[in-house]
């Protein structure tokens, strides 16, 4: 199971993600740039160049009754927002703690690397002990869903 549903499945969020879905995708099939033919925003897997209350914008091209399924996606025109804890700020420190372990991998930049999967994970990594660092297995996954989490914020 991946850090992000593992991370949802912890704060019980599960009836919130339902409910804004439905409000999003409802958002969405409103939306005058909802390609209804695809189910998609704007032109399929590309994506589009719009204007919208004068400024420029690309749609996604995303297939939306996927996307308003993931906390931390969000409209390309604005309509909505990633859920609190899954925005841009919370990808920048994830980004910054695995610059600075990249730039210097030490213990103590891993043992950082370690509290912050422990605090995205909450309860559920209670048995994470930021002070072990001896496990190379862990230590590789970690930092792989750490940065499969970055590249999903950055897909959509």
């Amino acid at each position: 199971m991946s850090l992000y549903r593992r991370a949802l499945k912890q704060y019980g969020r599960t009836q919130e993600i339902k409910a804004q879905r439905k409000e999003r995708l409802e958002t969405c099939k409103k939306c005058k740039f909802f390609n209804h033919n695809f189910g998609t925003c704007g032109k399929p897997y590309t994506g589009e160049e719009v204007t919208f209350y004068r400024k420029k914008y690309r749609t996604c091209g995303c297939i939306m009754a996927t996307k308003t399924w993931l906390p931390f996606a969000e409209c390309p025109v604005g309509k909505w927002l990633a859920m609190d804890g899954f925005g841009e700020e919370y990808k920048q420190e994830v980004i910054d703690t695995l610059a600075e372990y990249d730039n210097k991998p030490d213990k103590d930049n891993l043992r950082k690397v370690f509290t912050l999967y422990k605090k995205i994970l909450g309860s559920a990594g209670h048995h994470i002990n930021p002070n072990d660092l001896s496990c190379g297995y862990c230590k590789n996954n970690r930092i792989k869903e750490l940065r499969d989490f970055v590249k999903r914020l950055d897909k959509c």
